[in-house]
This record gives C-alpha cells, sequence and structure tokens, in this order.
C-alpha cells in the first residue's frame, strides 16, 4: 500500500481535481495533504473532503505559510503504509505505473526508488482543462554500485529523480530538519537534497512507462534564479547543513569516513552550482 505526500498552496481546483482522479481510479492508499493555503482555499478543501466519500484515507493539514518540504517533514509521522512518495497538487500520476513501481520495489531490495517517463503538458492559460503542447520532461536512473558514485552521478547531470516512489523508512530521511527552525531554502529543501539522498541510500530505476503528468500553468510557483537565490539570507545555512546531512548519509552507506564523504559530496555539490551559476 501507497501514501501520497502532497503540499499545495491556494490550488484548491489542482487538488479538487487530484481527489476526482484517485478515486476515479480506484486509488486505495492514504493521501496527506500539507495545505499551506489562505483561508478561501483551505477551507474549500476542507469542504470539499467532508462532503465526499472516497477509496482511500484522506487527512487536510493547515500549515500556513510552510515551503513543501517543511509540510512533508511534518506529516511523515501519520504514514502508516511501507511505500510513500511525495508529488505535487499539479503532477498526476499514472496509478497503473505507480503499481509497478511498488512491484519493482518488492523484487529489487538494492534499487531505493522507482519512477518512469515523466511529460509536461502545458495548459491553455484561459481553460486549463485543455492541453495546448506536450513533451517529454527528462529524468534518468542512478545504476551506480556506491552512494558516492551515485551522487556524483547524479550532480554531473542533474536530474530530478525525487519524483519516485520508495520505501517509507527510506523516504523519512529525505526531509530536512529545518534547524533552529529558520526558514529553509525552497529549492535544496524541497527538491536538491531529497533527490541527493534518494540516489545516496540506492539505484533508481525509471520504468519505460508513463508514470508522471506534470502541468504547466499560469499558477505555477517558479524557483528563483540563482542569483537571487544564493542572495538569500539563509541560503548559506541551508548549503551547510545540506552537505553535512548528505555526508553523513554518503558515509554511513558507502562505510567510509566522514571526512571523504564529505570531499566527495562537497566536490560533487560545487560541480553542480557551477553549472547553475552559468
Amino acid at each position: 500500500m501507497i501514501t501520497l505526500l502532497i503540499p499545495t498552496i491556494n490550488r484548491f481546483s489542482f487538488i479538487k481535481k487530484y481527489l476526482i482522479y484517485l478515486q476515479a481510479e480506484g486509488f486505495n492508499g492514504q493521501v496527506l495533504i500539507g495545505d499551506s493555503s489562505d483561508k478561501s482555499n483551505f477551507d474549500a478543501t476542507q469542504k470539499y473532503i467532508e462532503s465526499n466519500e472516497f477509496s482511500f484515507e484522506i487527512s487536510q493539514y493547515a500549515f500556513p505559510n510552510m515551503y513543501p518540504h517543511q509540510c512533508i517533514k511534518k506529516m511523515l509521522k501519520d504514514i502508516k503504509f511501507p511505500f510513500s512518495m511525495f508529488i505535487c497538487d499539479d503532477d498526476i500520476l499514472v496509478l497503473n505505473t505507480l503499481k509497478k513501481c511498488l512491484k519493482f520495489l518488492e523484487n529489487n531490495p538494492s534499487y531505493s526508488g522507482v519512477g518512469g517517463i515523466s511529460v509536461l503538458a502545458k495548459l491553455d492559460t484561459d481553460n486549463y482543462n485543455n492541453v495546448v503542447s506536450t513533451y517529454v520532461y527528462r529524468v534518468r536512473e542512478m545504476v551506480c554500485q556506491s552512494a558516492s558514485e551515485r551522487v556524483i552521478d547524479l550532480f554531473s547531470d542533474y536530474s530530478v529523480v525525487n519524483y519516485a516512489l520508495a520505501r517509507t523508512e527510506q523516504f523519512k530521511c529525505r526531509w530536512p530538519d529545518d534547524p533552529n527552525g529558520k526558514n529553509y531554502d525552497k529549492a535544496i529543501g524541497t527538491e536538491i537534497l531529497p533527490c541527493a539522498i534518494l540516489a545516496a541510500q540506492g539505484k533508481v530505476k525509471m520504468l519505460d512507462e508513463l508514470f508522471c503528468v506534470r502541468q504547466a500553468h499560469e499558477d505555477r510557483i517558479i524557483l528563483p534564479s540563482f542569483f537571487d537565490t544564493v542572495m538569500q539570507p539563509q541560503w548559506a545555512d541551508t548549503l551547510n547543513f545540506a552537505i553535512e546531512k548528505l555526508s553523513n548519509i554518503v558515509s554511513s552507506y558507502d562505510q567510509i569516513t566522514y571526512n571523504k564523504a564529505n570531499m566527495t559530496v562537497t566536490h560533487a555539490w560545487t560541480s553542480h552550482l557551477n553549472k547553475w551559476a552559468r
């Protein structure tokens, strides 16, 4: 059985469509919604959930002014199934492929995550029910043998492998602790660090099956540019914490010293930043 963790903010229409879709497809797992929305959007979602019956368990949490990774961190304690996945409120999973992902993880203990083909669907600005165009959204496998090699591989040719089903025990380790209650950098906390930890934990498989339809629309929340990111006061603290956390994980999985793991992680992350800055 599978738990889906869905952070959301002020996009009731997308959440509603997602729940309708999961119900229509017979999803029978658990859905945890970390809702950072304003009152009107939160109340609309709450009313919709309370007025309908679902084939799956569903919980909505009020997390005002929180980033997605902060919402996920707070919901981890309520996961009740052995397999889990983070998914945005506007990115639709293909449930038949998700079931195949579960079977793959059950039969392949050396893999920490499994996903598949992703496509990006551009929505009509005036009518989000119409798709204007589609193209493949590139994701790739991580198949090197050691955690160090996989982290180097990820950062040498970065791909968002975070959209993958994982074992809940490993999934829980991927989300930052938000040290000292600081307002953690969103890109690192929600995407880059979880991707890197997933790669460190084991190999990552991408099935040759349609897995996720990502929707491009006017209400998307786009990450800031490189310059704007590094100018944020919390960015340096976030990066140092992330490198330390990832180094500890690589050290544990590869059974090498922390210093050796830290050298590998720092070099790999530096390479990624250099490419991003160009």
